[in-house]
């Protein structure tokens, strides 16, 4: 695998009912760290000063995931016009469709992560 990061390369998730969503691949490690830092939840302790990280929001975790990793799908409207893809639009789909892109995202890159584990297992 290359050190650098095509910011093009997707794959793409068939859901429940056929519908396609094009995801990005892998992401840079700049993109890696705005993602990390939208699921956690800092907080500090007034008291002691201490800082304290905890995960953020379950639901909202969902959205920011597909809201960076999803680059396009086939979605129609109502009326069967095509709906262009992008950070605001992903914000509007209802939760269900949210999650399952979510998962399918999740189990692209575990198994992205294990064959990656596993090829520099070999070097």
């Amino acid at each position: 695998m290359n050190r650098f990061v095509n910011v093009e390369a997707t794959d793409e998730i068939t859901l429940a009912n056929g519908d396609k969503v094009m995801v990005r691949q892998r992401l840079t490690a700049e993109e890696d760290a705005s993602l990390v830092r939208n699921l956690m939840r800092l907080s500090f302790d007034v008291s002691s000063g201490e800082a304290k990280v905890t995960e953020g929001d379950w639901h909202l975790q969902r959205l920011r995931i597909c809201q960076t990793y999803v680059k396009g799908w086939n979605f129609t409207d109502n009326d069967g016009k095509e709906v262009l893809c992008g950070y605001g639009t992903i914000a509007k789909l209802d939760s269900d469709t949210v999650n399952e892109i979510a998962e399918a995202i999740d189990a692209l890159q575990k198994t992205r992560k294990e064959t990656f584990a596993k090829n520099a297992k070999r070097r």
